[in-house]
């Protein structure tokens, strides 16, 4: 397996074992697409959150998601959110930025896939109360998974939730993969 991705490499650094189509989902660049359900808490404070990250408004749509080494790139039914990823080889998280938001992740063993908790998140590089996640990817099949991704503040309440599954397509062409970094 290549370890290109930041996801790779914080499971390999913890012993996280992957399924198969999750390892190729985080093993190598590529194109994957499926149907996603978004939903927003309620609240100005809280539907911000989500428009600052450049997440799209609440509803069900297909979604494709392009999975460059350092940076991904989801497109839920137009409305894309980028997304720049690095590993910390100190503290074997995975950081993901979304605009003004750094969120650390880790990694975590579950029987047929693996889950992220959330360690730290920052807003233009200040701390800020970490958000409870219940964030998860599941192999449903040998060529499909299962995601279910979720943010919830403390007092806010929910932020947002995406769920819905992918299935690989194509793999991009040697030309698409020197665009997406």
């Amino acid at each position: 397996m290549e370890l290109g991705d930041p996801f790779a490499h914080a499971c390999a650094a913890r012993g996280v074992a992957m399924p198969p189509v999750l390892r190729d989902f985080h093993g190598a660049p590529g194109i994957w697409a499926g149907q996603a359900e978004v939903t927003h808490g309620r609240g100005p404070l809280v539907r911000l959150a989500p428009r600052l990250g450049g997440f799209p408004p609440p509803g069900t749509c297909a979604v494709r998601v392009d999975t460059a080494p350092h940076g991904w790139t989801r497109d839920f039914g137009g409305h894309l959110t980028r997304s720049r990823l690095s590993f910390d080889a100190e503290t074997g998280e995975i950081v993901e930025r979304f605009g003004p938001f750094a969120i650390r992740m880790t990694p975590q063993a579950s029987p047929d896939g693996i889950d992220l908790a959330i360690t730290g998140l920052r807003l233009f590089g200040l701390p800020l109360p970490r958000p409870r996640s219940a964030t998860r990817e599941r192999a449903e099949t040998a060529t499909r998974l299962r995601f279910d991704v979720s943010a919830t503040a403390p007092v806010l309440g929910l932020i947002i939730r995406y769920k819905g599954w992918l299935e690989r397509q194509e793999p991009p062409d040697a030309d698409h993969l020197h665009h997406s970094d």
